[in-house]
């Protein structure tokens, strides 16, 4: 009866043993997964923020490239306008000459 008594503790013992370390393994998986989903929640913030960094970036640029289009459009508008302005400028005097000539012509018939 002392052998079996003294078998059933040291089986109590050794089931006691191994539930504290089944125990201590949960807790140790229970940490990591809780580590790796901090990571993963971390990550994905500092993604969205990236993203948002990126969206600004992309926004400025093209409001920077809106700006030099419409200078661009603006100097070449300019441009031709005082291109036509010129033209203008020398069509009437050659209009001026050809009534200057047409008024020598007409004196000297």
């Amino acid at each position: 009866k002392q052998e079996l008594a003294a078998l059933k503790e040291e089986l109590a013992a050794k089931i006691a043993a191994h539930r504290e370390e089944l125990d201590l393994q949960r807790h140790r998986h229970e940490d990591e997964l809780r580590r790796l989903k901090d990571g993963s929640e971390q990550d994905t913030r500092a993604l969205q923020a990236r993203v948002a960094e990126l969206e600004a970036e992309k926004s400025r640029v093209r409001q920077e490239m809106q700006k030099e289009l419409d200078k661009a459009t603006n100097e070449h508008c300019e441009a031709i306008r005082d291109l036509h302005t010129s033209h203008n400028g020398r069509i009437e005097e050659l209009g001026a000459r050809h009534v200057e000539q047409l008024d020598k012509l007409q004196q000297t018939l």
